[in-house]
């Protein structure tokens, strides 16, 4: 059962208190439609099923969990049903920075930060990691799992979700900014 700590104390962080993002890195453009920010709540249907899906490995996995780290967090919509469900801090980084203001506050923190910045205090500070519907957009997906495994505990958890096989690839992929979909081998 996962268990809730205080999240660590961090210094030498630029804040901007009205949107309360912490400013770790410069923005920067993403391969994501602004538009998914729109209707994407915590009641939209794929979000509740793939919430669903993620509660229960994580009851089959049965790993202590103090804090996580959401990385390409958008709008926090997924990091906000982990505090809800879970009941610890779930901090989320993101470059979208229209996206990041759209967070609604929450225990963890909000980073505009880019993880091969590899921010010295955020690695290996989580016990899991959270990249939910991620890779699919960024080009070096292999070389984006490296540098976010660094920021994860030794004996920490990766909970990737991707979209399934390429033969299903289509216009709304091109749309919603995927380089590709994925098969077990993959």
């Amino acid at each position: 059962t996962p268990t809730r700590s205080a999240p660590s104390a961090r210094t030498n962080r630029t804040h901007c208190p009205m949107s309360e993002i912490e400013f770790l890195s410069p923005a920067n453009s993403v391969s994501m439609a602004d538009e998914w920010f729109e209707f994407a709540s915590a009641d939209h249907f794929w979000m509740r099923w793939r919430h669903r899906v993620l509660l229960q490995q994580l009851r089959r996995v049965r790993c202590q969990i103090s804090n996580a780290l959401e990385i390409g967090c958008g709008h926090g919509v997924v990091r906000q049903m982990i505090e809800r469900d879970l009941g610890i801090p779930v901090d989320g980084c993101d470059l979208n920075q229209r996206a990041l203001e759209k967070a609604t506050k929450g225990d963890g923190r909000l980073f505009l930060y880019d993880i091969f910045d590899q921010n010295a205090e955020m690695l290996n500070a989580y016990d899991m990691i959270l990249l939910m519907d991620v890779i699919e957009h960024i080009k070096d997906d292999v070389g984006f799992l490296s540098a976010s495994l660094r920021h994860l505990r030794g004996d920490g958890i990766v909970v990737l979700n991707v979209p399934a096989h390429m033969f299903f690839y289509s216009k709304y992929d091109e749309v919603a900014g995927h380089k590709r979909r994925y098969n077990t081998a993959s």
